[in-house]
């Protein structure tokens, strides 16, 4: 049988050349043609890796032999169960990609490689070991290592690589795309600081560990802004806005001094744009609904008019502050009734 070698500088530059299909070529002498092929391939980690078999035919296919999940992948396959000829075979391919890394992360992995050549009868006419490094740029991103086989005098190849010092580094994630949100609070005249709520892709992040975060307009009624600065895995910045709404108005009293008209009194209330009050003669506050604006802050009384004579009506008020086109309201005041005459 007619072996030719390949130095093993051909599979060391291969592996080193590229991050994305280092291949190996071995060269094999002529055959004869009725010579079966089978191949075993056998990979060993120090981390959990998902390993795949091909078999890559010279007119493109490219035929799933099989694979394994875990830190080692046996396999062996005889070309005719799936339904190749030993003719048609360009190459074995072995893909592996690490289960365990991180999503942010690139590895450097050091590789090492047996490859044998066997006769059918069973002697080992070729065998070499190369060792060499790649890049792995994030998970799921599949290492190929390529046995080109030109013609199809082998009998059997077998195949070892080990996948050691995987050394990973992590790439921090940009947090410019994080959703950030905080609960409304109540103006206070402070500085008002909610609990920042920080998502990323449907992810909960948690503050002091992946982000810190500051506020800024946070004391009078508006919109308080929130800043948070990635840490950790996380760089880059995102920012959100939280509703700090005017203070609960305090009611005085309802009084209807004459026909179909009431006089509604509170305690001033200047931290806001002005007043809304709504009166009603039901329960649910809809029945005879009356709904009058009140535009001054320091106003604290306001007579309104064209009510139901006889009737018992229910009142209630609450401040707002204008923000562009909004309206930020403040909780209703405790309710008020009077009997309009």
């Amino acid at each position: 049988m007619n072996i030719r070698r390949v130095t093993t500088s051909v599979l060391a530059a291969a592996m080193l050349a590229s991050s994305a299909l280092p291949a190996a070529a071995v060269s094999i002498g002529t055959a004869a043609p009725e010579t079966s092929v089978s191949a075993s391939a056998l990979t060993l980690s120090e981390r959990d890796v998902r390993s795949k078999l091909y078999i890559v035919c010279k007119d493109g296919r490219k035929v799933y032999v099989g694979g394994s999940k875990g830190s080692m992948l046996s396999t062996l396959f005889v070309p005719n169960n799936y339904k190749v000829k030993n003719d048609e075979i360009a190459a074995l391919q072995l893909e592996v990609s690490f289960d365990d890394l991180a999503d942010n992360c690139d590895a450097t992995v050091d590789i090492g490689g047996n490859y044998c050549i066997y006769d059918s009868t069973g002697k080992n006419h070729y065998s070499f070991f190369a060792r060499g490094s790649a890049q792995i740029p994030g998970i799921k991103k599949f290492y190929n290592v390529m046995l080109e086989i030109n013609d199809t005098d082998v009998a059997k190849i077998d195949f070892l690589s080990e996948y050691k010092n995987v050394r990973v580094e992590k790439v921090p994630v940009d947090l410019s795309g994080a959703k950030v949100t905080a609960e409304t609070k109540t103006y206070t005249g402070k500085g008002l600081m909610p609990a920042p709520k920080v998502t990323l892709d449907g992810k909960l992040l948690t503050p002091g560990i992946d982000y810190d975060y500051r506020y800024s307009n946070n004391i009078e009624p508006g919109f308080g802004k929130l800043v948070v600065e990635g840490i950790g895995d996380y760089k880059g910045s995102a920012s959100g806005t939280f509703k700090i709404q005017p203070k609960r108005v305090s009611a005085k009293k309802a009084v209807s001094a004459s026909k179909k008209t009431a006089k509604i009194t509170w305690k001033k209330s200047t931290h806001c744009t002005g007043f809304q009050i709504v009166m009603a003669t039901s329960s649910d506050m809809k029945k005879n609904k009356k709904v009058v604006w009140v535009k001054k802050n320091t106003t604290t009384a306001k007579t309104v008019k064209g009510l139901k004579s006889g009737k018992k009506y229910r009142v209630k008020i609450r401040a707002y502050k204008s923000v562009g086109k909004q309206k930020i309201y403040g909780r209703y005041s405790k309710l008020l009734t009077v009997k309009v005459k």
